[in-house]
């Protein structure tokens, strides 16, 4: 058994339990639903053929029998699952007049009633006179792997239109075991809550009082990408927007409204990843395309436009810092929140690393040195996971991190090296990546401080320290020319421009006046950490995270778990915490005085002044930002796919107990990552161009997905690894290639779009050739390298 692959190896336990009795029925059913081991070995069951637009959405039945697929044709295809589903497929041809993007079954009506939402503005009602499985079976007692186009279906529905929203409807929703409601989510930047047992001319004008949701950052609605409502405690809805935060409310709190009413309530939670926190990413905006609940309750996965796939944990379990350290020569400082493997740095090290770890650190040494990041990376990422406590491989990590160079890299580079310093406070080469991070972040004031902190090394420092002041300052030069010193960055980095480096005598005299500056603050800030770490939101399902962070990450997996924020060390050698009023003197914030929740008011749990936590970084300190909730509450993110192209992107975890991520790609691919880890396990061709849906059977483990074409790919795992479809990865190489060219392809995407209005490309929708053209360009390809070519069905892609 210990000879098997770790997938392979859990499977046999669970057996083996089950076998003994260790492991109820229940328990087993729902670990065996879609595990590492069957993701890995995932082939193409069947192909359902019927549309003849872009498959837009998929939503199985709450039963599993029954798989419904809205597409730019503006009809609805309702297919019984192969082998074993009743009835034969129906489609429903609605009333919509633009492109379907929202289809979703209401519960407890025997799969008789289906919600769909489309470009045309208008949610609709559709219900069937009787069950699909009435039909019978379209003969035979096995259908066909290769269904042909259904007929039009004998079945007679009555459809119901409401017509409140101003904007395109990009999702709609509903609740288990609630027959009555369904909610939709607009690009008018409202989600609005419609019900069957109330008077349907009282909900079908802009002024009806549906309005549940309105997100309004600073005054001014923005459009909602996408809609989800947690299985686990339906009282939860995610929302998904124009802006890099994921939005999480209780309905519970809420009360309809009339659109642009005052006073509406906040979200419990705004998740946004750290590195793209308002402030701090300066590039173009990033933006949520999906977001889903697990099936377990406790987290969310979120797919992002121009970057990759992130999972929170919503739970209650995850609101404040993992510990609150004080140091008794100087006072109380800010909290930090660290790993649990480096909790305790002495006991940990005296673990023995596996002989598989030096293997891997070797192989990713070797490939540092050979200038190949992306597979420094992953090999350290695999040392990591057997040996987590090994501080010269978070700061190896780190390193390859900062030369991959990829959205979102420099930040969780800082990260590695945080918890590198935390187990080896004299680790040179974490000293210079975190400050290189910092500098690639533009965060010139915390790259100074880190800067400083690298020459309290040996004398050979001071030249690397000296090449990096070089760099701050020649940087400072390029974005006071860029900006003209209007920014508040540029203003502070324009102070230190052209200042020396400063002596060691020099800077032990600054830290020993620090010290007794800090004392008289540090009742202010041990309130401020206090305030954050209370919970806001009822108990749920225990903390998910905790075992992504004591394993550390695989094989292209990304840093798992809550940082080592680690400020002691990001202060200097000596871990001094800088004054209150000198930060605030010296500080040109990246970050806003606090959160800003929907509605243009603050939320008072999630209030991160920079003025309550104080540090000596200047005002950008890297890690402040991972104390927010979108960072204390980050689990993982999934690194491969290529999210760049069309807007309605899904991404959504695989399994009962959560234990797979399935993301769509512009590369025409489905990929799948170990959800804990981050580690791409599997990636194959379903669609000749983009993959949008993917979404798991509720049961079984079976996968559809769908996108550009036509039609909709089953996908089931195989009995063994040679009877899969998907890519075989002859090398580790080939699956770096596949990745690096996503990246390649989002990089070039976003940039060709980045002058672009959006908002104007609604302008092309009576010219699909020419948007067509547009996109192909967006996606950075050519003529056979897997980009986006011309097709009359293009409404699709519109963002």
């Amino acid at each position: 058994m210990l000879g098997l692959p770790a997938g392979e190896r859990s499977d046999w336990q669970r057996i083996n339990g089950r076998a003994v009795g260790s492991i109820s029925p229940q328990a087993f059913a729902t670990a065996q639903q879609f595990t590492p081991a069957q993701g890995a070995r995932l082939r193409q069951e069947s192909v359902l053929e019927g549309h003849t637009g872009c498959v837009n959405r998929l939503a199985w039945s709450a039963d599993g029998h029954y798989l419904a697929s809205g597409s730019d044709d503006r009809n609805i295809q309702v297919w019984p699952i192969p082998h074993g589903g009743p009835g034969r497929p129906i489609r429903l041809e609605t009333h919509h007049q633009g492109n379907i993007f929202g289809v979703a079954w209401l519960a407890n009506t025997g799969n008789r009633e289906l919600v769909t939402g489309a470009m045309d503005f208008t949610v609709q009602h559709h219900m069937l006179d009787r069950s699909p499985a009435s039909l019978g079976a379209p003969g035979g007692a096995e259908p066909p792997a290769v269904r042909s186009t259904p007929r039009r279906s004998p079945v007679e529905c009555h459809s119901t239109m409401y017509t409140g929203h101003r904007g395109r409807i990009k999702a709609v929703e509903t609740a288990p075991g609630d027959p009555n409601q369904f909610w939709s989510a607009s690009e008018d930047g409202t989600v609005r809550q419609f019900d069957k047992r109330l008077p349907v001319s009282d909900q079908r004008t802009y002024e009806s009082h549906t309005v549940l949701i309105q997100v309004a950052p600073h005054g001014r609605p923005t459009e909602l990408k996408s809609l989800a409502i947690n299985t686990v405690q339906p009282h939860q809805v995610a929302v998904a927007a124009g802006d890099s935060t994921v939005r999480i409310y209780d309905r519970r709190m809420l009360s309809l409204i009339a659109p642009q009413s005052p006073g509406h309530s906040s979200p419990l939670l705004d998740l946004t990843p750290p590195h793209l926190q308002p402030g701090l990413y300066k590039g173009r905006a990033r933006h949520a395309t999906y977001v889903r609940f697990g099936n377990r309750g406790d987290k969310v996965v979120a797919n992002y436009n121009g970057d990759h796939a992130y999972s929170f944990d919503v739970t209650a379990a995850a609101q404040g810092p993992r510990a609150v350290f004080r140091t008794a020569s100087l006072g109380t400082i800010a909290a930090n929140v660290l790993t649990e493997a480096a909790l305790d740095p002495p006991r940990a090290a005296n673990l023995r690393v596996p002989s598989e770890a030096e293997v891997a650190r070797g192989k990713a040494h070797e490939a540092y040195f050979q200038q190949r990041p992306v597979r420094a990376f992953r090999d350290a990422s695999r040392a990591l996971r057997l040996a987590p406590a090994e501080a010269d491989l978070y700061a190896l990590r780190a390193a390859a991190l900062k030369e991959r160079g990829w959205v979102g890299d420099a930040m969780y580079a800082v990260r590695d090296c945080e918890r590198a310093l935390r187990l080896d406070p004299s680790s040179q080469l974490a000293k210079i990546t975190r400050a290189h991070a910092l500098l690639d972040m533009d965060q010139l004031e915390a790259a100074r401080v880190a800067t400083e902190a690298v020459l309290d090394g040996p004398p050979e420092a001071e030249e690397s320290a000296a090449r990096l002041f070089r760099d701050i300052e020649d940087r400072s030069a390029q974005l006071k020319a860029k900006w003209g010193g209007s920014s508040d960055e540029e203003s502070d980095s324009a102070r230190m421009s052209g200042s020396p480096p400063p002596s060691r005598h020099r800077r032990r005299h600054h830290r020993h006046q620090q010290h007794h500056e800090s004392q008289s603050h540090s009742h202010e800030q041990q309130a401020a950490a206090d305030q954050r770490a209370a919970p806001r939101q009822p108990q749920a399902p225990g903390e998910a995270a905790s075992v992504a962070e004591r394993e550390g990450a695989v094989s292209g997996a990304e840093p798992a778990g809550r940082p080592p924020t680690g400020a002691s060390h990001i202060r200097g050698s000596q871990g001094t915490p800088a004054s209150s009023d000198a930060a605030r003197q010296h500080s040109g914030s990246d970050l806003d005085e606090g959160n800003s929740d929907s509605s243009g008011h603050h939320s008072g749990g999630s209030q991160h002044s920079t003025r309550q936590q104080t540090s000596d970084l200047g005002g950008a300190p890297a890690w402040q930002l991972w104390e927010g909730p979108g960072g204390r509450r980050l689990l993982q993110r999934y690194v491969g796919h290529c999210n760049s192209v069309t807007d309605i992107k899904e991404a959504v975890f695989l399994g009962a107990d959560d234990q797979l991520v399935a993301c769509g790609s512009d590369d025409g691919r489905v990929f799948i990552y170990d959800a804990a880890t981050g580690e791409l396990i599997m990636a194959a061709t379903a669609d000749s161009e983009v993959v949008n849906c993917c979404q798991g059977h509720p049961h079984l483990s079976l996968l559809a997905t769908s996108g550009i074409e036509s039609v909709v790919r089953l996908w089931a795992p195989a009995e063994s690894d040679s009877e899969a479809d998907t890519e075989a990865w002859t090398a580790e190489d080939d699956r770096d290639q596949v990745v690096e060219a996503n990246q390649k392809r989002m990089r070039e995407g976003t940039s060709m779009l980045r002058g672009v209005n959006l908002r104007n490309l609604q302008a092309f929708q009576d010219n699909p050739e020419l948007l067509a053209a547009l996109m192909q360009q967006a996606g950075g390809g050519e003529e056979g390298d897997g980009a986006l070519g011309d097709s009359p069905q293009i409404h699709c892609r519109v963002s």
